[in-house]
């Protein structure tokens, strides 16, 4: 007997014991899986012999105890002679792994597999049930939305958002125009935006089973046509009526009829998705070569101008162009740029008046020429891979965006602060939440943009004129992925607009107020989730102003936020924060008591001594 076990969801376990079904038919073996013995009751296999929990019992004891010898599927692509041999010659015999294919097999005895793992009526009742009401000559799609562990899966490169999904649905209408479409939404995230699937998709049918796992993969096995990212789960759903299975590998792809496969081919190209796809090396991107565009507005940073220029004329990756916008400087900058561009015909420079940051960007910006367009501020500097390592995890990703984490630069001090742990890929409703939420920093430098994303100019603002545009800038695009790497040098200055303390908190306020209003009309996110945030980001600063600010003007400007709380009523919250409600019902009813609690609050707060740090001149 082969007992068939491995950890792994349940499709997963469906295509593993599949494999070893059909060697053991072949070879005259029975076997057993241990997952379906105690785990999934909804299929048909669960009711054949010795398909129980005490026969799971019994095989795992010996197992551990080293009854029966165990054989390993671990690695695609091996050579199996030695696993089959152990199979073949042992009585019982303990198989594990994923890794395991014998596709010539499988396909031989799929209508065994098949109905082994047929569901059991219940399912098929809540399945047809879920079905019905179509009509006559409609074509059903099931859409199946991954989420979850394949933000970090293959670097993120099948992590689709909304929009993407939405965008293959609607290329599915047009392939079928002039029929009825019914359109069966599989997923079990609960960010996915339904209101806008059923006003993008308003012609067609749209419905949210939301079924068990079960249910979903019966649904989705019955429709006509099949979309999702590279998954077993879609793959075993094809798997039944051989329905025709297209999987998004580019969010940007033109659908074609072409373009759906059979599950055969499917499953004997599954591997390549994983291990031919999942990383670019340095060799593929030098082949693509694409141009970036780097942007710094310089304005009276003599001091710190030339490591700035030398650190990007440093960088491994050679296609670049880098665009100094003169400002108008009087201390020397000017001159700088001019002698650097005299050395390399890769640094352009233009010499303008004074007008400001946000104009010499939006000039550059129409300038460039790059496929990607990054900033650095005259005053910091870059590693000298940055623009090698940031390339590299955009094209990896697919995101039309990618940013790094930071160092964060004082005299004789440098602190840290990574983006992530590991490459996360985020659809661009998900890092729109981030920003507005203040868990990304909303600047400019430390990233690359997709040029197409650029559409607004970055506006003339006295501060925050990084996150005033960029939001807007990254709902335009399929999202951003957060490279773990710190690649960008951030000088800390006395000087630095960042750091005046002049009226800052309350001006954020509101341009968060602007960032709720153009997330709701925009239907970025949903509307509680925008509410929720926008009432979090209100007590925040309304909470640093107490703590951080004294006399009559900051007691208005609490005033001011309580009416902006009120035009956000009725106010809504993403999870139960009792101290967050708390504070809500106290700025409202009584702003004294607020500033009295916060202060009290402030004396438990330990002080990290920031102020001792030296800041640059």
């Amino acid at each position: 007997m082969i007992f068939v076990t491995d950890k792994g969801r349940m499709a997963n376990n469906i295509f593993q014991y599949g494999q070893l079904y059909a060697w053991g038919r072949e070879h005259g073996r029975r076997t057993l899986s241990m997952r379906f013995a105690h785990k999934y009751p909804d299929f048909r296999i669960t009711n054949e012999p010795r398909h129980n929990f005490a026969v799971y019992l019994i095989a795992k004891m010996a197992a551990k105890l080293g009854l029966m010898p165990t054989v390993a599927f671990n690695q695609l692509g091996e050579d199996v002679e030695r696993q089959q041999q152990a199979m073949l010659t042992n009585r019982h015999v303990l198989v594990t792994g994923w890794c395991v294919r014998f596709p010539d097999l499988f396909e031989k005895y799929r209508d065994e597999i098949v109905s082994l793992f047929d569901f059991k009526p219940r399912v098929r009742r809540h399945v047809a049930a879920t079905m019905s009401g179509n009509e006559r000559g409609t074509v059903t799609l099931g859409i199946h939305i991954r989420r979850g562990d394949y933000r970090c899966w293959c670097d993120g490169r099948y992590y689709f958002d909304d929009r993407e999904y939405i965008s293959v649905a609607r290329q599915f209408m047009r392939l079928h125009e002039g029929r009825p479409t019914a359109i069966y939404i599989c997923t079990n995230d609960p960010l996915v935006d339904r209101d806008e699937y059923r006003r993008e998709l308003s012609e067609a049918r749209v419905v949210f089973p939301d079924g068990t796992p079960a249910e979903d993969l019966c649904l989705l096995s019955e429709c006509d046509y099949i979309v999702g990212p590279p998954s077993t789960f879609t793959l075993v759903a094809s798997m039944y009526r051989d329905a025709p299975l297209y999987w998004m590998a580019d969010g940007r792809h033109e659908l074609r009829l072409e373009d759906f496969h059979t599950f055969d081919y499917q499953a004997r190209h599954f591997d390549n998705y994983y291990t031919e796809n999942n990383a670019l090396t340095t060799a593929e991107v030098a082949e693509r070569r694409p141009l970036i565009t780097l942007i710094t507005a310089v304005y009276n940073t003599a001091d710190y101008l030339r490591e700035c220029i030398d650190s990007v004329v440093a960088q491994t990756y050679d296609n670049w162009e880098l665009l100094l916008v003169d400002d108008g400087s009087t201390d020397g900058s000017g001159q700088i740029c001019d002698e650097y561009a005299a050395k390399d015909s890769r640094i352009n420079v233009v010499h303008k008046k004074n007008s400001g940051k946000a104009d010499a960007c939006n000039m550059a910006i129409k300038m460039a020429k790059g496929e990607y367009i990054g900033f650095v501020d005259s005053d910091d500097w870059v590693e000298p891979d940055m623009l090698q390592s940031l390339l590299t995890v955009v094209l990896a990703t697919g995101k039309d965006a990618v940013a790094c984490g930071y160092m964060n630069e004082f005299v004789g001090e440098t602190t840290y602060d990574p983006l992530c742990r590991q490459q996360t890929a985020l659809t661009h409703n998900e890092v729109i939440a981030m920003l507005y939420d203040r868990r990304l920093y909303g600047y400019m430098h430390g990233r690359l943009f997709r040029r197409e994303l650029l559409v607004e100019p970055v506006p003339q603002l006295r501060r925050y004129e990084d996150f005033a545009v960029i939001y807007k800038w990254l709902s335009h695009g399929n999202g951003l992925t957060l490279c773990p790497r710190n690649l960008y040098h951030y000088r800390q200055r006395q000087s630095s607009i960042m750091n005046s303390m002049d009226d800052r908190m309350f001006g954020f306020i509101k341009l968060l107020e602007e960032v709720y209003h153009f997330i709701k009309e925009n239907h970025v996110l949903p509307e509680r989730q925008n509410k929720a945030l926008a009432v979090k980001n209100c007590m925040r600063i309304a909470k640093d102003i107490a703590r951080n600010a004294h006399g009559k003007k900051n007691t208005v400007r609490l005033y001011d936020i309580r009416e902006t709380l009120n035009r956000l009523s009725p106010i809504t919250y993403l999870k139960s924060d009792l101290k967050l409600r708390w504070r809500v019902w106290l700025l409202r009813h009584s702003i004294v008591g607020f500033k009295g609690a916060v202060r009290l609050d402030q004396l438990f707060v330990t002080n990290h001594q920031e102020n001792d740090r030296t800041f640059y001149k």
